[in-house]
C-alpha cells in the first residue's frame, strides 16, 4: 500500500495549491506559484482551526479561485510545522 505524505511546509502548501489550480485551469504550475503568493504562518492561540493562510498578490486576477483553493486544501491540511519568523508582532497582527 503506498503512502502518502501530508504537505508540512508552506512550499509544499503552495506547490499542493498550484498543481490543483493547474489541474482545473490552463495555466501550468509555475504561473499559479507566482499568483498565489506567500503562505502565512499564523499562531495557534489566534487561529484554532487552522495555522497559515496565503497572502495573495494585489494583481491577483483569479483571487475566487484561489481562494476556493485555500479552503479545499485547508480543510484537509489545516496545520504546518514552519517555523514563525522573528519578526512578527503577533499581537499588532
Amino acid at each position: 500500500m503506498a503512502t502518502v505524505l501530508a504537505p508540512s511546509t508552506a512550499e509544499e502548501i503552495r506547490d499542493l495549491l498550484a498543481h490543483l489550480l493547474a489541474g482545473v485551469t490552463d495555466a501550468c504550475e509555475a504561473t499559479w506559484r507566482r499568483r498565489i503568493g506567500a503562505i502565512e504562518r499564523y499562531p495557534t492561540w489566534k487561529y484554532v482551526r487552522f495555522n497559515w493562510g496565503v497572502a495573495l498578490s494585489r494583481s491577483v486576477v483569479d483571487r475566487e479561485a484561489i481562494e476556493k483553493a485555500v479552503e479545499i486544501v485547508r480543510a484537509e491540511h489545516p496545520y504546518i510545522t514552519d517555523p514563525f519568523p522573528k519578526d512578527v508582532d503577533w499581537l499588532r497582527r
